[in-house]
């Protein structure tokens, strides 16, 4: 069974910020405090192990996010200039590791007479690891089930628990939402490719009518627009931004789950990703 920790977004105001990224840059804003509390009253050695740092957090989340990209190059060959667009998260752990590793040997090569070097280069594996595994880091916990209340449908009022109908990918969005109104028309684009998969639009917090007004001018599927006016549901989830899309299996635990605005790639991955659980 693949795992996984997922780690808690931050919001800060309408930014979303994936729990891995600000996880990374915490760790590496504590490794430089580190370095220079250590290094206090050593300036060359401090920007020494400074180097080393930048080196090893560029090295780990560019070879993270290139490998993830190869692994999946048929999603991401259409459009190649995605590899660029890091907000939309896909980083392979074992990318991120050979990377730091390549960087540690070439360090380790030039600076093998010189300890301090040595030293930052250490500093800089532990950071370097540290960043890949905050974005990638696996885990043997089990998915957490879905919530379990009755959401009203768009189309006729009924209710409607996203169970019992296989696959599932929950948006959860809002109509005021910048991000959300640029990764709904790509999730409409990608999502006839995988017609076993139903998309569900849940909307938070707005009233029936607005999310009418925008369902008519965008032609949203009223029968898989949901709402869910009192934020019930997205709460229970632990959702504090949008978009937050969560691939549910067929028993209704969340099997992976993206924040922030996905490019068409990025969404047609989490979508091939069912057939993997």
């Amino acid at each position: 069974m693949t795992s996984r920790l997922d780690i808690p977004e931050l919001a800060l105001g309408p930014l979303l910020v994936p729990g891995g990224l600000w996880l990374a840059l915490a760790m590496f804003a504590a490794a430089l405090l580190a370095a220079r509390w250590r290094r206090r009253g050593e300036r060359e050695a401090f920007a020494d192990d400074e180097r080393v740092l930048w080196w090893a957090l560029l090295a780990g989340a560019g070879g993270a996010r290139l490998a993830y990209v190869l692994m999946h190059v048929h999603a991401y060959a259409g459009a190649p200039m995605s590899l660029l667009n890091l907000r939309d998260g896909g980083w392979s752990l074992a990318g991120g590791i050979a990377a730091v590793g390549a960087l540690l040997l070439f360090v380790g090569w030039r600076r093998a007479a010189r300890r301090p070097g040595l030293r930052a280069g250490a500093l800089g594996a532990t950071l370097g690891l540290l960043v890949v595994g905050a974005f990638t880091f696996e885990s043997g916990a089990a998915r957490p089930a879905a919530p379990r209340f009755a959401l009203e449908r768009l189309s006729d009022g009924a209710p409607d628990d996203l169970r019992g109908r296989g696959p599932v990918l929950v948006v959860l969005w809002a109509t005021w939402c910048p991000s959300c109104r640029r990764t709904l028309p790509r999730l409409r684009e990608v999502a006839p490719r995988y017609p076993g998969i139903r998309i569900a639009y849940l909307n938070q917090g707005e009233t029936r009518a607005e999310v009418q007004a925008y369902a008519d001018e965008h032609t949203l599927p009223a029968d898989d627009v949901l709402l869910d006016p009192a934020l019930q549901w997205g709460q229970a989830a632990g959702v504090v931004g949008y978009p937050t899309l969560l691939l549910l299996d067929a028993d209704g635990r969340v099997a992976a789950r993206a924040v922030g605005e996905l490019s068409p790639a990025r969404i047609a991955v989490l979508l091939e990703s069912a057939g993997a659980h």
